[in-house]
């Protein structure tokens, strides 16, 4: 997984591939679509903010399809047909995320988004 990320003054800067965005977009979205218990209300500002700024740099979340858009964003980062999540240990995924680091490709700028707050 190519992820970046910077800080500079107090601003954050997080640059990570255009599929884990949209991932990214479609759970903050159900997390702000949720009853879940929030600890602070600033969290939920924060998961509001963070939608909005996904939302303005994730084309894909402004098309009528975006849930199967999404639906191929999850298979492309973690594919469903030769594993689920329930099957893995935390030790496993670390592992193989370990291993996909190390043999994957560098990423075109076009497969990446930078997000900056």
């Amino acid at each position: 997984m190519k992820a970046v990320a910077s800080y500079q003054s107090q601003n954050i800067h997080l640059s990570v591939e255009k599929d884990k965005a949209v991932v990214l977009l479609g759970l903050v979205n159900k997390l702000n679509n949720s009853q879940i218990q929030l600890d602070h209300p600033a969290e939920r500002k924060v998961l509001w903010d963070l939608e909005c700024m996904l939302a303005g740099v994730v084309e894909e979340a402004r098309q009528v399809d975006f849930h199967s858009r999404l639906h191929r964003a999850r298979e492309a980062t973690w594919p469903t047909r030769r594993r689920t999540a329930q099957n893995l240990s935390p030790e496993l995924v670390k592992q193989m995320c370990i291993q996909k680091e190390c043999i994957q490709k560098e990423s075109s700028v076009e497969d990446t988004l930078v997000i900056s707050a």
